[in-house]
Order: structure tokens, then sequence, then C-alpha cells
């Protein structure tokens, strides 16, 4: 018992020193403005395939089981096929991994939302 309460100790020590430092507010600032971007970027994308999705029947027929698919699977499993599939080129056009995860969970709902409203 003793040892977790010097553990808890510690961790409080650390976690104040980071924010006496400033540390954690710049890492704060920078997930809070990549998160609202990623949830913008995804919501815009997710309406403007969702609409053509609808109105257009062609393009309904050939990406609807592609998007079904992907609101299906588990977005936590999403993301080691977004690192794998785009992380050295995220990196190289210095986009992020975490604003791009955000764009995939919040396009992928909305854009199914948006096409079952317009149908």
């Amino acid at each position: 018992m003793a040892c977790a309460k010097t553990v808890t100790a510690k961790v409080a020590i650390a976690l104040w020193r980071g924010f006496a430092t400033g540390l954690y507010q710049q890492h704060l600032l920078r997930t809070l403005t990549e998160t609202l971007l990623g949830f913008l970027l995804g919501s815009a994308l997710g309406l403007l395939l969702g609409t053509v999705v609808a109105l257009n029947r062609y393009v309904e027929y050939f990406f609807y089981p592609y998007i079904v698919m992907f609101q299906s699977v588990p977005k936590v499993a999403l993301a080691p096929l977004i690192v794998v599939w785009f992380g050295l080129i995220l990196v190289e056009i210095g986009h992020s991994l975490p604003m791009t995860e955000v764009e995939v969970d919040v396009g992928v709902d909305l854009r199914c939302d948006h096409y079952a409203v317009l149908k």
C-alpha cells in the first residue's frame, strides 16, 4: 500500500511540473486544433460525399457497398490500417495521423447518416 501512495505522489508531481512549465498546454493546443480541423474536414467531406451518393444512382451503385463496409468496421480497427496505408505519405506532407483518424471517424458516419436522410 505504501508503494501505491509514492507512485501516486510521483505522478501528481510530474503532472504539476508539466502544467507549471507549459509543456502540456502546448501539446493540448495542438491536439485540440488537429481534432477540430479533422472534425471540420471530415464533416465537409461526409456531407459532400453523402449528397453525391444519395443524388446519383450510378455513384450509389458503385460506392455504397464500400461505404457500408467501412461503417461496419470498428473505428479502432481502422487506426492501424490508416497508419499502414497513409503513414509515410502523411508524414511527408505534414499531415497528422490523429487528424486523419478524426476525419475518417466523422466522415464515414456522417456520410451514411446524410445519405439515409436524403434517400
